[in-house]
């Protein structure tokens, strides 16, 4: 179906712009314009607190008026987003960006899922469709990363972001081909506090939204501040820090993988999947933590395991949680709710554990951020068990 490969080509050129900058993002503030970590993730604060704001009216606004219309729109602020950190020189440059970027992916967050979604009338067929894509999408990123990682060595840390821009660039004009998203006029669109009501009135559903909130809260520091570790802790280049974001994405792989082969084992029972894999997340951080001044190929092979749990629980997590939602009238809004929860908890972590590391270190505050997300989603787990005994 034309429709399917035009979405294949808009959603990995959206994600190689993704790709392209996410290894060099921090190091670049902090080297090329003297930013603290605070200062670093005080960006990504706001960014994640703009598009909390912005989540649920966007949500409503796609199921009203279209889905095309949002997935238009959300990439070309992306696109917008790119230029401004590529010609940007100062904090309110930036500041600025993320808010722009915030826009795009508030409209791309429900939009996007509820456009693919409506291509298909079995659950599972668009389950392997999407987990087909990612998997070709990773694979690609390793070798994406390491080009444009080895080139930026010789260049400038600017270069990822001129690759970035385009593709961005190319994202948007693809998403001028998609159909119209047409609204089934037969379903009312539910009102907002009755999308609110279904979201937070289904017990399991509302506490998958707070798992959302914890693993972004905890991974804030993690994967905001690893190049400043390898380019200052380590003193490497950026070859280096594009050698470990490959590396990243190979765990990306192997997450995807794991998860499509144990799926059979993973269905089993659902939630409680949810939480083994944070847990085993949780753990996994606090392994890289104690292992930071061991040397890099230690740290890189602990990076690497994070990555498999994280890719592996994050797929999981999406195509279970979509499943509580997908073919309501107002799925959109639903899945704006859901992530708003989870860009919450992002904004928490870059406010707070931002200042922790650069007071304590940044060893400290991935120990804290590992056990709290291990510890954080045993807790939801036996709360929810305890709230559906009663």
């Amino acid at each position: 179906m034309i429709q399917l490969k035009l979405y294949s080509i808009y959603w990995m050129l959206y994600k190689f712009g993704f790709t392209c900058t996410s290894f060099v993002y921090t190091a670049r503030l902090v080297e090329k314009f003297g930013f603290t970590n605070q200062q670093v993730m005080s960006l990504n604060f706001i960014y994640f607190t703009s598009s909390l704001l912005l989540e649920v009216p966007t949500g409503i606004i796609s199921d009203r008026f279209g889905a095309k219309k949002a997935i238009s729109l959300g990439a070309f602020c992306w696109f917008l987003g790119a230029v401004g950190y590529t010609y940007g020189s100062n904090y309110y440059h930036f500041a600025l960006c993320e808010i722009v970027c915030a826009i795009g992916a508030a409209f791309l967050s429900g939009a996007s899922d509820c456009w693919v979604g409506g291509h298909f009338n079995d659950y599972q067929k668009l389950v392997t469709y999407r987990s087909n894509l990612n998997q070709k999408i990773r694979i690609l990123s390793v070798i994406l990363t390491l080009a444009v990682g080895l080139y930026a060595d010789k260049a400038s840390l600017d270069f990822p972001y001129y690759i970035a821009g385009l593709m961005f660039l190319m994202s948007f004009v693809v998403t001028l081909l998609f159909d119209n998203h047409v609204i089934d006029k037969e379903h009312k669109i539910p009102s907002f506090n009755q999308s609110l009501k279904f979201y937070f009135s289904n017990i399991r559903l509302s506490s998958l939204g707070l798992l959302a909130l914890s693993n972004m809260l905890w991974l804030a520091p993690v994967f905001m501040l690893w190049g400043p570790v390898m380019r200052q802790d380590m003193q490497l280049n950026t070859s280096w820090m594009a050698i470990g974001s490959s590396v990243l994405s190979i765990g990306m792989v192997a997450g995807g993988i794991m998860e499509r082969k144990l799926e059979t084992i993973l269905n089993r029972n659902k939630y409680l999947t949810e939480i083994a894999l944070q847990v085993l997340k949780g753990i996994s951080i606090v392994l890289l933590a104690v292992n930071i001044k061991s040397g890099i190929g230690v740290f890189l092979l602990c990076f690497f395991v994070v990555e498999i749990f994280h890719e592996a629980s994050m797929q999981f997590h999406f195509n279970h949680v979509h499943k509580f939602y997908i073919g309501r009238p107002d799925e959109a809004t639903i899945g704006s709710i859901h992530s708003l929860l989870g860009r919450m908890g992002g904004g928490l972590g870059n406010l707070c554990l931002g200042y922790f590391a650069d007071s304590y270190g940044r060893q400290y505050s991935w120990i804290i951020s590992g056990v709290m997300m291990a510890c954080t989603a045993i807790i939801i787990y036996f709360t929810v068990r305890t709230v559906e005994k009663h």
